[in-house]
């Protein structure tokens, strides 16, 4: 009998990244591993911690600030390619070829200007000596690979296609060379749960048919318990624990590790949390809807008739009282964010009754939504798009209050640092931009923001989504420390059942525009009764 001798697709030793000219010179210290074909290594860790600059680092992509110490070999056919501070002449010729990269966000990534299919077509160009023909073929079979209609989406933008459907072109784009490596960078991040898993199924399946080693980088840690063979935790570009995923999750060594597994949101972590912040619930109605509705006129194009109207949300019923958090979860495109927007008066409601404190939202005028606005207010899933990054955090304050409240200047500076103190952040804070902070400490001062105008219905749209599980938990908490402090209702939209499930009183569970079901959040996974719900836990990992 012959032992088969695997060689490793990817060799790294004592990769060490550090800025070029800086007083603090290392972002990631030393660190090694090795990658071989069909397996996966995980890289988890919080905001901050050099995952994604370990990614740009052996993509050849890192900013001209940055430089990248130590080795990493590609084993490519019998050739060895040190992938560390290569021309940019050299990189293009192995850049998605060798080695490819997927995207956190796919919206991002492709070009809004081009049809999916001439993208997948110039990425396969670039690479194979190929007919404009058989390159169009070639784009083809990788749509079909990522179980995606060809001939329907070979000629679609972008913006027509759904959000995990753009996540399979991404994948699509990276496979269709077939690379040795493929780096995947939170690919399901912004993806319902069901969407999610459909993704990383596929992942799985293409890696088991051409061999394909992934390096799968993530905050998610149940997603890298269910995808990895090998897992590095990376704390503030340190290595904390390295090892095989199976033995690191079932006995974790290291402190922050076992810091991280415990982080996940729970039930019985928020009745311990919440013991003495959970108010009494009261009996006013915030928010009535009945039977509402929205729908759209569509258009062919600007001179043709319209189409039938499209109805994203239909027949809705529901209340929140005060101080109760209503959870709101399903797939994309089932209506979570259109509700939403018709609450705050961006799209109107075309059927059904509802009312904010007794005041008809569904035939409010311009001037009654200035009022309506102060008492609902929406946290954003990226506070970083939603914040003006020419402005201080002060003078974003400052208009919010000057404009809506009319308060004088001492006025605003009392209201202002208590705010800071509301969301637990210094008053030097007020003083700076929102790129000098974190993704946490960011969505820290969106909900400062949101609080300005002393609302009392928050509406919270994916706000935690893009977060690592620590910080996630630390906003989760404060949510629920508002809740009781300020006797905030919420409406809470997410694709996270668990996260919904910590936040919430009851959950309702939507499906094609309408409510399949309401449940209490105790009883999520164990009682729940429609099919759509059940499949939804099912996908969870």
């Amino acid at each position: 009998m012959f032992n088969v001798v695997v060689n490793p697709v990817l060799k790294v030793e004592n990769l060490k990244i550090s800025f070029a000219n800086a007083a603090v010179k290392t972002v990631v210290n030393e660190f090694s591993f090795v990658l071989y074909p069909k397996s996966t290594l995980a890289i988890v860790g919080e905001s901050g911690s050099g995952k994604s600059i370990t990614a740009l680092a052996l993509m050849g992509l890192l900013p001209k600030s940055l430089v990248a110490h130590g080795s990493a070999l590609l084993h490519e056919g019998t050739e060895d390619i040190q992938l560390l501070n290569r021309s940019i002449k050299e990189w293009q010729s192995l850049r998605g070829k060798q080695i490819a990269l997927i995207f956190q966000e796919p919206m991002s990534a492709l070009n809004p200007s081009m049809t999916i299919g001439n993208q997948i077509k110039e990425a396969i160009a670039i690479h194979q000596n190929c007919t404009d023909a058989l390159a169009e073929e070639h784009a083809k079979e990788a749509l079909k690979e990522v179980q995606l209609d060809a001939t329907l989406f070979f000629h679609k933008y972008p913006h027509q296609i759904s959000g995990g459907q753009k996540q399979r072109v991404m994948i699509a784009m990276a496979m269709c060379n077939k690379p040795a490596v493929v780096i995947a960078d939170e690919p399901t991040t912004a993806l319902d749960a069901q969407v999610q898993l459909e993704i990383v199924l596929l992942m799985k399946q293409l890696q088991e048919k051409h061999g394909t080693a992934f390096i799968f980088i993530t905050h998610d840690l149940k997603l890298a318990k269910y995808f990895s063979d090998d897992l590095i935790v990376l704390q503030q570009g340190h290595v904390i624990e390295q090892g095989k995923a199976k033995e690191i999750f079932e006995n974790p060594q290291a402190t922050y590790t076992k810091m991280l597994l415990q982080a996940a949101p729970s039930v019985a972590k928020k009745e311990a949390y919440t013991l003495q912040y959970s108010p009494v619930l009261s009996n006013q109605p915030v928010l009535e809807l009945n039977h509402v509705g929205v729908s759209y006129k569509s258009f062919t194009s600007l001179f043709a008739k319209t189409k039938p109207a499209v109805q994203p949300v239909k027949d809705i019923s529901f209340t929140i009282h005060q101080g109760e958090v209503v959870g709101l979860v399903g797939e994309s495109g089932c209506g979570k964010s259109t509700l939403a927007k018709a609450l705050l008066g961006l799209v109107p409601f075309s059927s059904g009754t509802a009312k904010f404190e007794n005041i008809d939202l569904v035939n409010a005028k311009r001037n009654d939504w200035k009022q309506i606005r102060k008492g609902i207010q929406l946290i954003f899933q990226d506070p970083l798009a939603s914040l003006n990054p020419k402005l201080t955090i002060k003078e974003v304050l400052q208009e919010l209050l000057h404009v809506q409240l009319h308060y004088d200047t001492a006025t605003q500076e009392k209201r202002m640092l208590s705010l800071m103190d509301l969301v637990q952040m210094p008053a030097a804070t007020l003083d700076k931009y929102p790129h000098q902070f974190s993704g946490g400490q960011r969505q820290r001062i969106g909900i400062a923001r949101a609080l300005a105008l002393e609302p009392r219905l928050l509406i919270c749209d994916e706000s935690v989504a893009a977060l690592d599980v620590q910080i996630q938990a630390q906003i989760l908490d404060l949510f629920l420390l508002l809740k009781r402090e300020l006797s905030l209702s919420y409406l809470f939209i997410s694709h996270d059942l668990q996260v919904v499930q910590y936040m919430s009183d009851s959950i309702l569970v939507m499906q094609k525009g309408h409510i399949v079901e309401r449940i209490a959040a105790k009883e999520l996974y164990n009682h729940a009764q429609h099919p759509y719900t059940q499949q939804l836990i099912a996908a969870q990992f």
